[in-house]
This record gives C-alpha cells, sequence and structure tokens, in this order.
C-alpha cells in the first residue's frame, strides 16, 4: 500500500539623488528550478516540482490550511528553530510505502529562504569579505532505474564561502552510509555566481555518488541553486546569514554507463551559531 506524506528528517535615511546607482549583481542562470519571491512572506522560493496532473488531488491537500484527510499533511520538515526559525522553510513532498516507509517517489522539493538585507540608505551593507557558513545535507538518489536511496547528514553542508569581493560561492556538501544515511554522495563547486543584492547563487555542478552495492564511484553533471538570507553584519562574533537551496542531476556516468538520478535539498548558519 502506498501513501503520500512529507517526509520527517531527523536538519539613516540619504538622498538618493546624488548615489551612483547599484549594481544589478551577478546573473544566476538554472533553469531546472522554479525561482521566485512568494507572495506571503517575501521569501525567496526553490522549487523541482515533478508532480503530474494526477497528483493535484494530493497537492491540494499539502496546500490546504487545514486539511481534513489525510491528517500529517501540514507537517513540515522539523528544522532547528533555535537555527532557522522563521529563516527557513523546508518542504519535501514524497510518496512513501506505509509498510516500510520507503520513497517510493519525489513529488516536490521546496526551500524558502528569508529575505537578504544587504541595502541600506541607497547603498549595499557589504561589498567585500569572506562569511562562512555549514549545516545540513538530504540527498534522494536512484542508480539504473533502481529504487530510491535516501542520504542524510546533520554536517552535510560541510563548509559554504560567500565572497563578497568575487561575488561567488564554493561549498562541499556530503552524506555517508550510517544507520540513517543509505547511500554516499559528495559535491565539491568552487566559485559559483553569486548576486550580492539578491542572495541568490548557482549554477552548474558535478556530483560523485558511491553504489551502494559495488565499487563504482559515480559521476554525473548536475545544477544547484540556493539563497543567502539575513543581514552580512557581524556582531558578537557571529554574523546573520542563512542560507538554503536545492540541487539536482541526471544523466550517465562517463566511465561506466552507469545511469544516476538524484535531488537534495541543503540548510546553513554561521558556524559560531551552531550547536
Amino acid at each position: 500500500m502506498r501513501h503520500f506524506m512529507l517526509l520527517p528528517l531527523t536538519l539613516t535615511a540619504a538622498c538618493t539623488a546624488t548615489l551612483a546607482p547599484l549594481p544589478a549583481g551577478r546573473s544566476i542562470d538554472t533553469p531546472a528550478f522554479e525561482t521566485y519571491v512568494t507572495g506571503h512572506n517575501g521569501f525567496s522560493r526553490v522549487r523541482l516540482d515533478h508532480s503530474g496532473a494526477g497528483d493535484a488531488a494530493v497537492i491540494a491537500q499539502f496546500e490546504d490550511a487545514d486539511p481534513i484527510d489525510p491528517t500529517g499533511y501540514r507537517s513540515l520538515i522539523a528544522l532547528d528553530e533555535a537555527l532557522y526559525g522563521g529563516r527557513v522553510s523546508i518542504e519535501v513532498l514524497a510518496e512513501v510505502d506505509t509498510g516500510t516507509g520507503a520513497t517510493q517517489r519525489l513529488l516536490r522539493l521546496t526551500t524558502d529562504q528569508s529575505p537578504f538585507l544587504n541595502e541600506s540608505g541607497g547603498q549595499l551593507t557589504t561589498v567585500s569579505g569572506q562569511f562562512h557558513l555549514r549545516g545540513a545535507n538530504f540527498a534522494w538518489v536512484s542508480i539504473d532505474g533502481g529504487p530510491l536511496l535516501s542520504g542524510s547528514d546533520a554536517q552535510g553542508l560541510v563548509t559554504m564561502v560567500l565572497d563578497f569581493d568575487t561575488e561567488t560561492v564554493s561549498l562541499n556538501l556530503r552524506t555517508g552510509v550510517s544507520d540513517d544515511s543509505q547511500v554516499r554522495v559528495e559535491i565539491t563547486a568552487t566559485d559559483l555566481p553569486l548576486n550580492i543584492r539578491t542572495g541568490a547563487y548557482g549554477d552548474d555542478i558535478v556530483i560523485q555518488v558511491w553504489d551502494p552495492e559495488s565499487p563504482d564511484i559515480l559521476m554525473i553533471d548536475g545544477s544547484l541553486r540556493g539563497n543567502v538570507g539575513g543581514t552580512p553584519v557581524y556582531g558578537e562574533g557571529e554574523h546573520d546569514l542563512s542560507t538554503s537551496g536545492l540541487y539536482i542531476g541526471d544523466g550517465e556516468d562517463p566511465a561506466t554507463g552507469r545511469h544516476v538520478r538524484i535531488e537534495g535539498l541543503f540548510v546553513g548558519r554561521d558556524p559560531n551559531v551552531q550547536p
């Protein structure tokens, strides 16, 4: 028997006439994702939507503020409220086997990120310097059309560096194999374009997946899109920035010809505020 559910994851005013116009910031081109600012709270959304016409009733249950059936449709992924409350919202909408709890199919992944506040009085608040973030990473992988394997790591956003001088983001994302994670994944990306006005970043990436059933380490091309929220201002040894985003890959490993499909999401904050 199959059922649809949200997967729980245990993750001075100034005269502008005298000021030079602000730069538009770098263009971020990631057509694999839906990206827009939400109307209800102004958060920056990144979404992967695999649902079809036959899933309309299921989607409607998740978007109903007070659904009758099934209960639990409104349960969002539990994030640490002290770290991410009011900053990040995550949604994973999937079809799962109610007997085993195994994920059968992903319908929709969404990350909503609080606005990036880097402008004041017609000027950019921060135009230089580096900011570091760390956090969690979650992935869903299918190899050669096989069942979905879930990967997760509470410290899987191993490192992220926001460089305002070069307007780039560099990051390392991982999952390992453990009681809670079925598959090892790694992404190392350097100098992804960062828009220092909107907080958006992303580009093409390379994704490595370790096949848990063989010695093969499979490599495919993919795409990543994220957003930075908060303010890039230091105070009491920490900054207020947070981040969230999605990634996707679907292709053949050139060495083995084996097919890999992967979708994932990540969240992060200043390491100095992590528990």
